[in-house]
């Protein structure tokens, strides 16, 4: 009773994730608003790339609307025309014409990205001047990607940035030219350490005379002071010999000097008045910018220091740049392969996005019931396909036979009751969970494969016919059993788009181990999952 017990509960899931997902189908096919209270607009987009028919249409978030339908419009056939189904509730204004292309407060259309997967919606805004739009009018305004896809188009612009930096910098400083120029600022800046040098050692050389001149000239010129002191003394006493002499013309020029100042008192006061006023100004000037005088003599001491050691780092940069080339700084502006290498990098990184970007994938699950094993088989697939001749298969299999092992056991004993050596084989299954990894390549109706198939190495080929509605599939695998290879021959046929049937033949070799199967499965692409997230219906709160 419990090994039918397992199956069953694992076919009423998978058949119930079957159900669910045709629901969901059904769902996705309803639509939004109907047509008795509802009007239609439309615009025209450069791209229409990401948006599919019965998408939905937010105003600030909220549905609104639909896409009716997508179609080229033969008078401007590079632009496609999106007709957008409106409840009649949201009105649109057509806004005020300004120019030949502006609208003013008309409405505007927002093409925005929902997920990363690359799907999108429409947003709208209804704008607030002009009249109304009757049904068939055309939306005045129109704003492309926006949101990640115009943050993806902005990071490609900064990589070809950098990508136009990296090739200047390897025009600039790559190959002769290049080293020539560092050879000459090399050369220039030795230069002037140089003069820096130079300078400083006349600077020292002015301070050390100035020190002599102190220690030594004044002691070595004592007699000449003697003589500038005489000198002095002489002129002294010649100055009051004529000041005995002229005493009274002296006290007459005194006299005529009181008078003078007697009669221009006022305007003596009002000099003295101006002179200090001058003196007091001066005095504050200098008060107030005493502070800034003094960090400006210490900002010139420290730029002069600083120069200093930048001038002498700058040249031991150059040296090392010379000297050791096989240093990183050295092979960057040396090493005209490492900059190649760089370019060839950077290209590569680009053709590997590019390549992601165009991944087209699939998932699958398929569940098959083993008719003498009495148990159910499921896989749980991911089907990546970068080029339409090739694909990597990832699976996830959990099989009711198991790993199964087979051993022999040899036993020696000393009981006399007992054989002294008798020999025993044991065969074990145990419950895993089995990993199949493939690479498939395909030509014309043959896809051959090769990989781990179910934990072990294996190779495999499919045949495809009416369009791959029906697939014929042989694997060969499990090498290393102690009987014989597997061999798994099944064949499929696709009910519906994403709905199939299966069955065929396990191990076909072995005849304790052969089996034969039925089951269903479905599969769907990242576009189908696309279509589910944009038109699903949102859920009211």
């Amino acid at each position: 009773m419990k090994q039918i017990t397992k199956p069953l509960i694992v076919g009423l899931v998978a058949v119930g994730g079957i159900a669910a997902f045709i629901w969901a189908f059904g769902s996705v096919s309803k639509n939004i608003v109907d047509e008795k209270n509802s009007y239609t607009v439309y615009c025209y987009f450069d791209s229409v790339i990401g948006i599919v028919v019965k998408s939905r249409v937010t105003m600030s978030g909220v549905p609104v609307g639909q896409i009716d339908d997508i179609v080229l419009d033969p008078k401007r056939p590079r632009e496609a025309k999106v007709i957008i189904r409106l409840d009649k509730r949201y009105r649109l204004f057509k806004g005020v014409k300004l120019g030949d292309v502006k609208f003013h407060g008309g409405a505007v259309v927002y093409k925005r990205q929902a997920s990363i997967l690359g799907d999108y919606y429409l947003d709208l805004f209804p704008g607030t001047h002009g009249e109304y739009l009757k049904d068939g009018d055309q939306i005045p305004n129109v704003v492309g990607d926006s949101g990640l896809a115009n943050v993806m188009k902005k990071m490609e612009g900064i990589g070809d940035n950098v990508e136009k930096f990296t090739k200047s910098l390897a025009n600039v400083y790559g190959g002769v030219k290049g080293t020539a120029r560092l050879n000459e600022i090399t050369e220039n800046v030795r230069l002037v350490s140089k003069r820096v040098a130079s300078l400083t050692k006349e600077l020292q050389s002015t301070v050390k005379g100035i020190n002599r001149f102190v220690d030594k000239g004044l002691v070595s010129q004592t007699d000449s002071i003697r003589k500038i002191v005489q000198n002095i003394e002489k002129t002294s006493a010649n100055l009051a010999k004529i000041t005995t002499e002229n005493q009274r013309a002296i006290r007459e020029t005194l006299r005529n000097l009181a008078q003078i100042t007697r009669d221009n008192k006022r305007g003596l006061n009002q000099v003295v008045v101006n002179l200090g006023s001058i003196t007091s100004r001066v005095d504050k000037m200098l008060a107030r910018n005493d502070s800034r005088i003094d960090d400006t003599l210490k900002n010139l001491n420290a730029n002069l220091v600083s120069l200093k050691k930048t001038l002498k780092n700058v040249g031991d940069i150059t040296h090392k740049i010379n000297t050791k080339k096989d240093s990183t700084l050295g092979r960057l502006v040396n090493d005209d392969k490492l900059i190649k290498g760089v370019e060839s990098t950077v290209d590569e990184v680009g053709n590997f996005v590019k390549k992601i970007t165009r991944l087209q994938t699939q998932i699958g699950l398929r569940t098959e019931y083993n008719i003498k094993q009495n148990g159910v088989k499921n896989y749980v697939g991911l089907k990546l396909q970068p080029k339409e001749d090739k694909y990597y298969l990832i699976e996830l299999v959990t099989d009711p036979r198991g790993h199964t092992s087979n051993t022999t056991r040899v036993t020696r004993t000393t009981n006399p009751n007992d054989p002294a050596v008798f020999r025993e084989d044991i065969t074990e299954t145990k419950d895993t969970i089995k990993f199949s990894l493939q690479f498939a390549k395909r030509w014309h109706f043959l896809t051959g494969r090769f990989g781990l198939i179910e934990n072990s190495g294996g190779f495999g080929f499919d045949m495809g016919f009416w369009k791959d509605r029906i697939q014929l599939s042989f694997d060969f695998f499990d090498f290393t059993r102690n009987t014989s290879p597997r061999i798994k021959a099944r064949a499929q046929f696709s009910v519906w788009k994403y709905i199939f049937i299966t069955g065929g033949v396990d191990d076909i070799i072995s005849n304790k181990l052969r089996d034969y199967f039925v089951g269903a499965g479905f599969m769907v692409t990242d576009d189908d999952l696309k279509a589910i997230l944009t038109v699903a219906p949102t859920p009211k709160l």
